[in-house]
């Protein structure tokens, strides 16, 4: 017996300063989209809770999850849908220290790949022009999508960028790269 009404809780809409409470007493996020955002905002939010996500396929959903929840495919069905939830929170009821471990691995991913501080720090090395110009001559493949960008800098080696630092040790990006490392 899924017991839905003692387990599932549906808002509907709520102050917008009371999200981040609702999300921080959730096991599960759930995100079905179609169609969205190129980068689904609510999913890495949520995970910063230790709330494990299933999103459905959409924009950067998978990029976002990685193996911390489930992406399932768009217009699944509601029968695959509860089975993708049950699937994931059984572990819970089995295995209750895994799952606190599950939530606190999923939170600290999120806590580190999305960090503000370092999302900002990767965006002014991106943006500089000698950065990138650094980059492609040591064979690295920079797109002309500013947000794969960002992700592709974790590939630049650390010691290009300190590179750079050295040779530009009175520039004003230099000093903003070191002071963000």
């Amino acid at each position: 017996k899924l017991e839905i009404f003692e387990n599932v809780k549906l808002y509907g809409i709520i102050d917008p300063y009371e999200v981040h409470k609702v999300i921080s007493q959730c096991d599960i996020s759930l995100l079905l989209s179609n169609y969205g955002e190129s980068f689904p905002n609510v999913i890495a939010e949520s995970m910063l809770y230790g709330t494990l996500p299933i999103a459905t396929k959409v924009g950067d959903s998978s990029f976002i999850i990685s193996n911390h929840g489930k992406c399932i495919p768009i217009n699944s069905s509601p029968k695959y849908i509860s089975n993708t939830i049950y699937n994931l929170s059984k572990l819970k009821i089995s295995e209750y220290d895994e799952w606190i471990k599950k939530r606190e691995r999923c939170r600290k991913f999120a806590e580190n790949r999305f960090n503000i501080n370092k999302i900002a720090n990767q965006y002014r090395i991106i943006w500089n022009p000698k950065i990138a110009e650094l980059v492609k001559k040591q064979q690295y493949k920079i797109k002309d999508n500013p947000k794969l960008l960002i992700y592709e800098l974790n590939e630049v080696p650390r010691k290009l960028i300190n590179l750079y630092i050295a040779k530009n040790k009175s520039s004003a990006l230099a000093k903003l790269i070191k002071e963000g490392n």
